[in-house]
């Protein structure tokens, strides 16, 4: 057997031999399963012997390889079996025949000179070669190229078995390796040989181990894992570093340590409290397996884990120009952010390095980018991650390098790239450009440059004087496609190559499609039906319409439409009052399938006989015994298709008693008779509409009568009342807004005026405040707040929507949120918008505002995946029906807690939270992180929009309904939403805590059963009416009577008691506050509770005597000793000092200071304003004292603040009742 190299090499129940098809012969099959290790040709030979195995073996002895095959051996004329160490190219001889002249030459022939492994001097070279004893050679074979096998500078096959030498040209001089492949042929057998240089420039050595240079990662933070990069910094002086072949030599001390797929290395920390750092050493391997010597990676430092440390987000960069083989420096933290910390910038690490160069990280952060020189390189990049000061480490980001300037001053012509254009129809033109991917790596293409050079063979082409080109096709039928060339020029006038433009495809005329014409039908009678034909009038230009493929695209918004079988369309409308018209939209198509634009088929509906108005019952009080009161009753009235006249009511049956006058106005006085023991009394009347219709009759109940329980006040009565109307319904009364209730008529007449008035939004005075909604810690918004609280016109709207706020909340306190002005305005202005609209409106618009999306994570929620472990966010899903509508256990219509029952399981938290995937940012492309907004600001003030490849279409089963697979997420958030809004859980649940933000912290369960009432039907039929709601709220008798229940009524949150002193007081300046503002003042605004939870809950009870008497009082929980000092110091403050806080807040007591000489007359009218004639006798006479005793002592300015003060710090300032 004939070996080259050292080794035992093993035979291992071979049956059949073949040789390889790589030599240029044909693989021929030699001996049978009898054949043994020098067998004679007798023994093998057999014309039909069929053989299939051969085996290659390691040098390890054993089995290498098996290459199956069948052939047939036609004849014996003496043949070896080939081995073949590894995947090695050269063979091995085993001999099948001991006759000489059946064996191999004695020697291999080699290449001589150059030797192999030597550095190629120049690109013409002359190899020469020995045929060291070989006999029988019939020719010679040379190959050479840039890999074994290749031939990018020699394939030739030499002949002349005489011949020993031959010169190879234009080998390259650059340091690129060269492979040649010498071969030579003996006994029809080939044999080759693979020899391996260096190209001149390379160098003169051998193969060079590639350096891996030290690094010094972290921070790491106490217990957990970081993972980087170590080869970004490590050389190859003569190849390439193979990234995955990191090696740990030595593994960290302090933790564990592994090799990613990718190469990088991921430390985990063993949790140690006081490790400083830690170290790993590692070696790295180049192309041609090569070892580093190994280099040390330090860790350090090692930080605390900080649970609520926000990752930061690195920034994708784009960096150049560089010039080809030369070096860029950049930093790449400098877009980076970090939400609640700082980046530290020295802590960049190489995730994946360029493909076309080497990346270092310098000490500084900075990166350095080296490109190796390859000619053609238009762009590079590398990913990177970088940490902020607690060791939290950001995603990856891509720095993408470009462009590559060639080094070259001279000008480089441009590249002229081919383009394929289309679809054009038969005969038709086609006008396109062909620049806009043609590159200039030194300067910029002449757009108008552009010449044809071959036209086209199915048409014509002209240049246009903008440079596009125009393409005539010539008509032929059977055209599929078209070619033409053409060049292009650069601004220096150099010429491209020859580009090719494909015109593809040639086509026939495409069908055109048919044209729907709008349409006029009717009249139709209201509440009746019609059937008209839509198609009669729209046209086909190539065609015919087909009449029955009327499809109805949005349907009619007053009744309900069908398409009949023959194509026309029954309209029925459904009786609306008030509708004069309807419509409805529609396609057709035509017989070649094509579809119609959509047109619109206007309806026009028959006006209706006079409808008569609607008288609606009433409840008015209370009354005092003996006094007299005066109400409107047509507030509430309704007239379906015009419009009540006040002035036309009339008393049917009057009251029992007492007597009851109509006024000039349409307003009812009732006075009552004095009788004792009367608790309520009623009186029926009927109205007018503008048409003289009468309406049905109506009762008004009036209740209750009572005996004057105002223990002397000097407040009248009415006043009283309005009073304690205005700081239910409104952010504190004052003289202007009391004689408003007075003149309008008492409550029902100031709150039906107040429920037709709009919204004075919040976002607009922000900004105009500030135009650029840059980090303002709400400043703008605070401002607005108290702009419109205090100035408004909209009082109860204003007030509804902070109640709202208390129920619906997000808070400023989020990190993202917090320094938003224009995203928080927004979210107030929703409530606001909804105030007095339905509350099925006002989940949906909080569901889908951005806000609330950042604020309970929603916004980004995508679909579960099993194989990351991914599941849809849950934040929101239980928030909306804990917090929002139903609460967690049954109620019972009066707000009582049905015993034993719970309104929600974890499976509906789960599978809400699932119909609740993919909604995120209101942009063009799916933003799921919170600071996608910087995409479009503008995005802050618009619903968030639905993307549906992050939504879970599988199916869901929620609160009892099933949810069908392949819905879109609008339409499993309007499964879901109508689902929570039809629970009979949410009127108690939202009546009752509206209720407690607006009247009283514990109503009777009566009370709430009355408002809980109304918010399932308004009495028209509709649900949610929150406007009917509020009214019932405002309206009923235990918000409107004067109660001596020590239970009664609530204590005033400090938003509402410095709101009250600035409308009592016509209050002036800029309520310039921030958050910092809260510590100081103790509680600042709306949109600023610790959590979700609010500020304070709607069932806290203080322990103590309220607690003891199962009473609840909600506000309490923020009314701390220290708090309240701090409330009582800012009212006093206010008060003497003209200043809150940091802003001068300057009040008018021009009015105040006219009475001060007369202290009875000044106490009466701050009882007036501030306490609804709740100021005791004994503070009246402590305050009349301190004025008569200071007259003449101190300023009387002075004596006036103090005593503003004293009232606005009181028990009875504080509490509402």
């Amino acid at each position: 057997m004939n070996q080259a190299d050292a080794g035992t090499w093993n035979l291992v129940g071979y049956s059949s031999l073949i040789t390889d098809t790589r030599f240029g012969d044909t693989g021929i099959i030699a001996a049978d399963t009898a054949c043994a290790a020098g067998c004679t040709p007798d023994e093998a030979a057999g014309a039909g012997i069929v053989a299939n195995i051969i085996y290659r073996l390691g040098d390890d002895g054993s089995t290498f390889e098996m290459v199956d095959s069948t052939m047939t051996l036609d004849s014996w004329d003496g043949y070896w079996m080939y081995m073949y160490p590894g995947s090695s190219a050269s063979a091995w001889i085993l001999p099948l025949a001991p006759e000489p002249d059946d064996m191999p030459p004695g020697g291999e022939p080699a290449i001589t000179d150059p030797v192999a492994g030597s550095t190629l001097a120049g690109s013409d070279v002359t190899f020469s070669w020995d045929a060291n004893g070989a006999s029988d050679i019939q020719q010679w074979y040379i190959r050479a190229g840039l890999s074994a096998g290749s031939e990018e500078f020699a394939n030739v096959r030499i002949t002349d078995p005489t011949a020993r030498s031959y010169t190879v040209t234009g080998l390259p001089t650059d340091g690129k390796p060269v492979f040649l492949q010498f071969s030579h042929r003996s006994n029809g057998v080939w044999t080759i040989n693979d020899v391996e240089y260096v190209a001149a420039g390379g160098g003169n050595q051998p193969n060079q181990p590639p350096v891996a240079t030290d690094d010094t990662v972290g921070p790491v933070v106490i217990g957990n894992s970081l993972t980087f990069n170590v080869t970004g910094n490590d050389t190859d002086a003569d190849g390439t570093i193979v990234p995955t072949s990191v090696v740990i030599v030595t593994g960290p001390t302090a933790g564990t340590a592994v090799v990613e797929a990718d190469g990088q290395i991921t430390y985990t920390h063993d949790g140690t409290a006081d490790t400083e750092s830690d170290s790993l050493t590692y070696t790295v391997m180049d192309e041609d397996g090569a070892v580093s010597a190994a280099a040390t990676v330090s860790i350090t430092p090692f930080t605390q884990p900080d649970p609520e440390n926000q990752p930061p987000v690195a920034v994708d960069d784009t960096v150049g120009p560089v010039v080809i083989g030369e070096s860029l420096t950049f930093n790449v933290t400098g877009n980076d952010t970090d939400s609640d910390g700082s980046i530290v910038a020295t802590s960049v690490a190489i995730v994946s390095g360029p493909a076309a160069g080497t990346a270092v990280v310098a000490s500084d952060g900075q990166i350095t980018y080296t490109h190796d020189g390859t000619a053609d390189t238009e762009s590079d990049s590398l990913t990177y991650t970088v940490m902020d000061e607690d060791g939290a480490v950001s995603a990856a980001a891509t720095v993408t390098i470009t462009p590559f300037n060639q080094p070259d001053p001279e000008n480089q012509p441009p590249v002229a790239v081919d383009d394929t254009v289309g679809p054009v129809v038969t005969g038709k033109s086609l006008t396109f450009n062909v620049t806009d991917n043609d590159l200039d790596s030194d300067g910029s293409i002449a757009a108008t440059s552009v010449t044809i050079v071959s036209g086209p063979s199915a048409g014509a082409a002209v240049v246009e004087a903008d440079g596009q080109i125009t393409y005539t096709h010539d008509g032929s039928a059977d055209t599929e496609s078209d070619t033409l060339t053409y060049t292009v020029k650069d601004d220096a006038d150099a010429v491209s190559n020859v580009a090719t433009v494909t015109i593809s495809p040639i086509s026939e005329p495409e069908n055109q499609a048919p044209v729907a014409v709008d349409d006029t039908v009717g009249p139709v009678a209201l509440g009746s039906a019609i059937t008209f034909d839509v198609a009669a009038n729209d046209t086909d230009a190539d065609g015919s319409v087909v009449a029955t493929s009327v499809t109805i695209v949005t349907g009619p918004s007053a009744g309900t439409a069908v398409v009949e079988d023959d194509g026309q369309i029954t309209y029925t409308n459904d009786g609306s009052a008030g509708v004069e018209t309807d419509s409805l939209t529609y396609t057709v198509a035509d017989d070649g399938d094509a579809v119609s634009n959509i047109a619109t088929a206007s309806i026009t509906i028959a006006a209706p006989e006079n409808a008569s108005p609607v008288a609606v019952d009433d409840t008015v009080g209370p009354v005092i015994v003996g006094q007299s009161l005066t109400f409107s009753v047509v507030g509430n009235d309704t007239d379906a298709d015009g419009s009540i006249v006040a002035t036309s009511v009339t008393i049917v049956d009057g009251p029992s008693a007492g007597t009851a006058a109509i006024e000039a106005d349409g307003q009812i006085t009732y006075t009552h008779d004095g009788s004792s023991g009367t608790t309520s009394d009623s009186l029926t009347y009927t109205v007018e509409d503008d048409a003289n219709a009468v309406s049905n009759l109506a009762t008004v109940t009036i209740t209750p009568i009572q005996e004057d329980s105002s223990g002397g006040s000097k407040i009248p009565a009415e006043v009283r009342q309005a009073v304690r109307l205005l700081n239910q319904g409104s952010f504190g009364a004052s003289d202007e807004a009391i004689n408003e209730v007075l003149t309008l008529g008492g409550p029902t007449a100031w709150v039906d005026t107040q429920l037709t008035l709009g919204p004075n939004r919040h976002l607009p005075r922000v900004k105009t405040l500030y135009p650029n909604d840059g980090e303002q810690q709400q400043r703008g918004r605070y401002q607005a707040f108290y702009d419109r609280s205090v100035n408004a016109r909209d009082q109860l709207r204003q007030r509804v929507a902070f109640a709202l706020s208390h129920i619906m909340v997000i808070s400023d306190k989020n990190s993202v949120i917090g320094n938003l002005d224009y995203l928080t305005a927004s979210y107030y202005d929703t409530l606001l918008e909804n105030a007095f609209g339905n509350y099925r409106d006002l989940l949906e618009e909080v569901t889908l505002s951005p806000a609330m999306g950042i604020y309970l994570s929603m916004l980004g929620s995508r679909k579960p995946n099993e194989a990351t472990g991914r599941r849809a966010d849950e934040n929101y899903a239980r928030e909306v029906m804990q917090l929002f509508s139903i609460g967690l256990v049954g109620l019972n219509i009066d707000g009582t807690e049905r015993e034993g029952t719970t309104t929600y399981t974890q499976e509906d938290v789960e599978n809400l939270s699932r119909a609740l995937t993919g909604w995120a940012w209101d942009l063009d492309r799916y933003r799921g992180y919170p600071y996608g907004f910087n995409d479009d600001r503008t995005s802050l003030e618009r619903p968030m929009k639905a993307f549906q490849e992050h939504h879970d279409t599988d199916t869901k089963v929620f609160l009892g309904m099933d949810m069908p697979a392949g819905q879109t997420a609008e339409a499993d958030l309007k499964m879901v939403l109508d689902r929570i809004f039809t629970h009979p859980n949410v009127g108690p649940f939202v009546g009752k805590q509206l209720i407690q933000r607006l009247v009283t912290s514990n109503p009777s369960p009566a009370y709430v059963a009355r408002v809980a009432t109304v918010f399932n039907d308004n009495g028209s039929g509709e649900r949610g009416d929150l406007a009917a709601v509020v009214r019932a709220i405002l309206l009923d008798p235990e918000a409107t009577t004067e109660s001596t229940d020590p239970t009664f009524g609530k204590l005033r949150e400090p938003i509402l008691r410095f709101a009250h002193m600035f409308r009592a007081f016509r209050a002036s300046g800029q309520y310039t506050f921030s958050r910092s503002t809260e510590s100081t003042v103790g509680q600042i605004a709306p949109l600023t509770a610790p959590s979700v939870f609010n500020f304070f809950s709607p069932k806290y009870s203080p322990p103590g005597a309220l607690s003891n008497a199962n009473v609840v009082a909600p506000e309490f929980q923020i009314n701390s000793e220290t708090n309240l000092n701090k409330v009582n110091r800012a009212l006093m403050r206010n008060a003497l000092d003209n200043k809150f806080h940091n802003a001068d807040i300057a009040l008018n007591l021009n009015t105040e200071r006219g009475l001060l000489s007369d202290p009875d007359a000044l106490l009466t009218h701050l009882d007036r304003i501030l306490l609804g004639g709740r100021l005791s006798d004994q503070s009246r006479q402590i305050m009349t004292d301190y004025i008569n005793q200071n007259k003449g002592q101190i300023d009387d300015d002075r004596i006036l603040r103090d005593v503003v003060g004293l009232v606005l710090t009181s028990t009875e300032f504080s509490v509402q009742r």
